[in-house]
């Protein structure tokens, strides 16, 4: 981003200054909920001022699922919080990259599914993803066409849909 606000290089910008950044582009109207990184993996959730007084229960946490399930690189960040007595929650993940290992991407999925400590006492009877009204899961998840470029285009341009649903690993997995 090369912006009014400065220019952005993602491997040197730390946590406070992209925080400065998107905050100078919405304005004073947006105030902070909550921030937080693994690594490059990063999580701003702003709300417009007039609603501060309705967000409650603000928890963060990450789940690293790199080299050992210790290095940053992959893994992910999650905010959650109430608004109004509704329960929210925004989690950005990085997922192993390439096309053959499809098999890793769907182990980080669980992993991060059966680990990420959002609360201290967590009922485990109930999945993360159904505790919350609204589950927002987003990220480089890495998930590939499995089709080389070239088929990839002439589908897309031929708005063959199926071809391109049948062979995404996304979907498949």
């Amino acid at each position: 981003i090369n912006a009014e606000y400065g220019e952005y290089k993602s491997n040197e910008v730390s946590e406070e200054s992209w925080f400065n950044i998107v905050q100078a582009h919405l304005g004073p109207d947006y105030i902070k909920i909550k921030s937080i990184s693994l690594m490059a993996i990063r999580l701003i959730v702003l709300v417009r001022r007039v609603h501060w007084l309705k967000i409650s229960h603000v928890k963060s946490a990450y789940e690293a699922t790199g080299i050992a399930n210790v290095i940053g690189n992959k893994g992910c960040v999650a905010i959650a919080f109430e608004f109004n007595q509704t329960r929210i929650c925004f989690l950005n993940a990085h997922f192993a990259a390439h096309m053959e290992r499809y098999e890793d991407r769907n182990s980080n999925f669980t992993q991060i599914l059966n680990n990420l400590q959002l609360f201290s006492k967590w009922p485990r009877y109930c999945r993360l993803i159904d505790w919350f009204h609204y589950f927002f899961w987003f990220g480089d998840l890495n998930y590939r066409i499995e089709m080389e470029f070239d088929e990839v285009v002439k589908a897309a341009k031929e708005k063959n849909w199926a071809l391109l649903r049948n062979s995404d690993q996304l979907i498949r997995e």
